[in-house]
């Protein structure tokens, strides 16, 4: 056999996309990453002249009249860019979200957005005007309705299951009852929890609170706040309500809880972690189909031969495939299109890197 006018592939790919500007909007060019082997999928439509007259049709001329080159990419690469195409969105916009923010979250502003059934989950809004679902949080402290107040918390003992906070608040303390502290001002963030009071003194400018659920940690020289109860009522953790999901930003109301079903009348104290940079994807935000310039790589041998094929295409989301078994995979169909009048219609394919066989 003569080899030397053959050329065999072992090839891997590689896709690069520059979607087009959007007016001022400018889309940088991305590496949609590791990716499945991929080739092109040719469809060719022809149409045929056949003659009949002896009797047995044939084919006196043929012409192609459509000629489609797609691929189908299938990438392990979950960036958000690509999660954008997926989606069929506009380019992944700035969020920022601030850390270590005590944040109130009342659930009766003008309109009603969050409401409490017993036994239920509930996900925590924002007060915003659009009533943002919030995620990242850093603690839940408690909830409460009514008129509550506020003491600086100066420690935690752990051990002695203890909080100390400054001057005489031993009046509004009752057993059974239950404060909320806060996670501004903790090193440790599982220390911001609502917890049942065991009972009260006051000695030396500070009160202690003897508490019957254990801290997490040792908290000393902080300055935190303790919410209590001053005409309002704190609902006890564990009892009324519990943290389901702190990260999510998820409560569960209790079958038992003093929560009324349907009340909107509560106030949520809470922490929200920090976050920011371009990780925010709306949905079939673009308009229309994704255009852009294409470029696969075909390797071969380690990047000793590489060919390249470049077009402008249309890129479109074809599946996903989230797994817990195996990387998760998106594919996308990428469509070579044609530019009429151009020196080059559907782009160009170019072995760069390599020698080129003989022919002969």
């Amino acid at each position: 056999m003569a080899l030397g006018f053959q050329d065999p592939w072992v090839s891997g790919t590689r896709f690069l996309f520059k979607r087009e500007n959007q007016g001022a909007t400018q889309f940088p060019l991305i590496d949609l990453g590791a990716m499945d082997p991929v080739g092109p999928t040719l469809t060719v439509t022809k149409i045929e002249a056949k003659d009949g007259g002896t009797g047995r049709l044939k084919t006196l001329d043929e012409r192609v009249t459509d000629f489609v080159e797609e691929y189908t990419i299938t990438c392990r690469n979950l960036s958000v860019e690509n999660l954008a195409i997926l989606y069929l969105a506009n380019r992944p916009s700035s969020v920022t979200q601030n850390a270590n923010t005590t944040k109130t979250i009342p659930t009766s502003p003008s309109t009603v957005f969050i409401k409490m059934f017993k036994g239920e989950l509930v996900k925590l809004h924002d007060d915003d005007t659009a009533r943002s679902l919030l995620y990242n949080f850093d603690a839940i402290g408690g909830l409460y309705n009514g008129t509550v107040a506020f003491a600086t918390l100066t420690a935690i003992s752990r051990s002695a299951k203890t909080l100390t906070v400054t001057g005489d608040i031993t009046a509004s303390l009752t057993p059974n009852d239950s404060v909320i502290v806060d996670r501004t001002g903790l090193a440790n963030a599982k220390n911001s929890r609502s917890y049942k009071i065991v009972s009260s003194s006051f000695g030396g400018g500070n009160t202690t609170i003897v508490v019957a659920d254990t801290p997490a940690s040792d908290e000393t020289a902080i300055s935190d706040q303790v919410v209590y109860e001053n005409g309002g009522l704190i609902y006890n953790q564990g009892t009324d309500w519990l943290p389901y999901r702190v990260d999510h930003g998820i409560i569960q109301i209790t079958a038992g809880s003093a929560i009324a079903d349907g009340a909107t009348n509560v106030t949520v104290r809470s922490s929200l972690a920090a976050y920011s940079g371009a990780r925010q994807i709306k949905p079939k935000s673009a308009a229309g189909e994704i255009r852009g310039d294409g470029f696969f790589i075909f390797a071969r041998g380690n990047n000793a031969e590489v060919t390249y094929r470049e077009a402008r295409v249309a890129i479109r989301p074809a599946s996903a495939a989230i797994g817990v078994d195996d990387y998760s995979t998106v594919s996308f169909t990428v469509k070579v299109l044609t530019t009429l009048g151009a020196e080059q219609p559907a782009g160009r394919l170019v072995q760069a890197i390599g020698a080129v066989p003989t022919n002969s």
